[in-house]
């Protein structure tokens, strides 16, 4: 579950579009172990952002199939792998808090997963 500051829960998805036609490029076995995978990966920590849960380049990892959705570019998996993360988090059974990071100097937002702490 997923919910912005002011306690709103968060549903949908950003680029709707754009996620559909990549996400419809995933097989169903690949798109259940990708978010299986980052739900384990969201397990170890409280914070983080899409950066945190893959490695360096999706390509030859466990998200692979991100890349091949994408065509392999690059830029494109990494857009589609972030809406992926956001999508896991909306699955998740734990409440998460989303929190938006801007860095103007590189045009690039990022969005930072909190974990809810009782």
């Amino acid at each position: 579950m997923l919910y912005d500051r002011k306690q709103n829960m968060i549903k949908g998805t950003p680029h709707q579009e754009f996620y559909d036609l990549r996400r419809a490029n995933l097989s169903v076995p690949d798109y259940q172990m990708m978010i299986k995978e980052i739900h384990r990966r969201m397990s170890e920590r409280d914070v983080f952002a899409a950066r945190d849960i893959s490695e360096q380049h999706l390509q030859g990892t466990v998200f692979d199939p991100v890349c091949q959705a994408c065509g392999n570019d690059e830029k494109e998996a990494g857009f589609f792998f972030g809406l992926l993360v956001k999508d896991a988090v909306q699955q998740h059974p734990d409440c998460w808090y989303l929190l938006r990071e801007e860095r103007d100097y590189y045009r690039l937002i990022v969005q930072v997963y909190c974990r809810k702490l009782n």
